[in-house]
């Protein structure tokens, strides 16, 4: 298992342990980066490890399911859609000035609020140091067992994801692939980007 840590807003680390917002999003102004990069390595199982900025509690451990990159503003529609009135309005602001975004997809987060663990007392557990900068910092020396056992005591939920590709070929109609063209070729990489999700 694969160990990393993320800090949100107050705001969005309590919506992910909600199981309102199974994803996390990278904006980018002018050119890509690599705040995700990490998720494109498909060996092991990969977890991210949230907590609040400025509060000191850890919230939520997520298991990285993908991640997508490069998307564009208006590939981003149907990954809001099943997203409450308010989180969507959050996030439409927060997308604002954007050119790209890449978008980390979770299958399953497990809420652990009730645990009431601060970042020293999830470093004690673990045995390990766990390093809070930006981005997605790897967390070394992570004892497993012992976080498996906290992920255990959380309220779980379970996530599917799909790419507009899929659902076409699912039905039955692929006619929308069959062009070998460059056009047709640009337009399936643009469908393959506008992701759906659902929860189980």
């Amino acid at each position: 298992m694969k160990c990393y840590s993320r800090v949100l807003h107050p705001f969005w680390a309590n919506a992910l342990a909600d199981h309102w917002k199974p994803f996390e999003v990278q904006k980018y102004s002018g050119c890509n980066r690599n705040a995700m990069k990490f998720a494109t390595d498909d060996a092991g199982e990969k977890v991210v490890i949230v907590g609040a900025k400025g509060e000191n509690v850890v919230t939520a451990v997520a298991k990285v399911d993908s991640v997508v990159r490069n998307i564009s503003a208006r590939h981003m529609e149907n990954l809001k859609m099943p997203l409450p009135a308010g989180l969507i309005a959050e996030l439409e602001e927060y997308l604002e000035g954007g050119t790209c975004y890449d978008v980390l997809l979770f299958s399953q987060i497990y809420d652990i609020r009730s645990e009431k663990l601060s970042w020293q007392a999830m470093e004690k557990t673990l045995g390990c140091k766990i390093n809070r900068n930006c981005g997605f910092p790897r967390i070394l020396g992570v004892k497993e067992d012992r976080l498996r056992g906290i992920m255990s005591k959380g309220k779980v939920r379970t996530f599917g994801w799909a790419f507009a590709e899929d659902l076409v070929e699912s039905s039955g109609s692929d006619s929308t692939y069959t062009s070998s063209t460059s056009e047709a070729s640009d337009e399936t990489a643009n469908k393959r980007r506008c992701l759906t999700w659902w929860h189980e």
